[in-house]
């Protein structure tokens, strides 16, 4: 395979890194709710304020650490470690949802430490991407691994042909990212 047409392994690995991470985290979001209704059963009155600020202080927290960790990243010059750093803490942080049911602060605490990881991660992985291809392939290696990445979170459903449609720029990779695609959409195995 020629080098025009390669995408980086690490393009790939972040790529499904960022994948199984947001799906482990999307995963709970919505459960988030629940916990802090059911420890504030009492005090059904705080439940919109308590989410409020747990959202407020985790979402902050990461847009703030995003600046500071590509600052980091840029002095040391090393990309992997705080990514990795990054996605280790986002993992360890859902252990505290074994806690949940003793307090609300422990949803906050696992919102704020999966955050922490986000924002720790983000710009070195970026960087990582970027110095990990060559300055022709950036727009594919970043569409490819966005495109793993967002998939989960995406909002509304995609349909095959969208995803046909997105794919088809990605020549070599148009055939595996849309099998990727369909594969987590639609229960019937896609058959070549």
């Amino acid at each position: 395979m020629s080098s025009k047409t390669f995408v980086n392994r690490n393009v790939i690995l972040t790529g499904f890194t960022s994948f199984f991470t947001d799906v482990s985290s999307e995963m709970i979001y919505p459960l988030l709710q629940a916990f802090v209704s059911a420890v504030l059963s009492s005090r059904a009155a705080l439940v919109g304020p308590v989410l409020g600020i747990i959202e407020g202080v985790s979402e902050s927290t990461a847009s703030l650490l995003k600046v500071f960790s590509g600052y980091y990243s840029d002095r040391i010059r090393k990309r992997k470690l705080p990514a990795i750093s990054g996605y280790s803490l986002s993992a360890a942080a859902k252990t505290l949802l074994f806690f949940a049911s003793a307090g609300w602060y422990f949803v906050l605490l696992a919102r704020f430490f999966d955050r922490i990881g986000k924002g720790i991660r983000s710009a070195p992985r970026d960087a990582l991407i970027s110095e990990s291809t060559p300055a022709e392939m950036q727009g594919r290696a970043f569409g490819l691994q966005r495109a793993m990445e967002l998939h989960y979170n995406g909002g509304e459903a995609i349909t095959k042909d969208d995803m046909r449609e997105i794919a088809r720029p990605w020549q070599p990779w148009s055939s595996v990212a849309t099998w990727y695609l369909w594969r987590s959409l639609d229960p019937v195995p896609v058959e070549y």
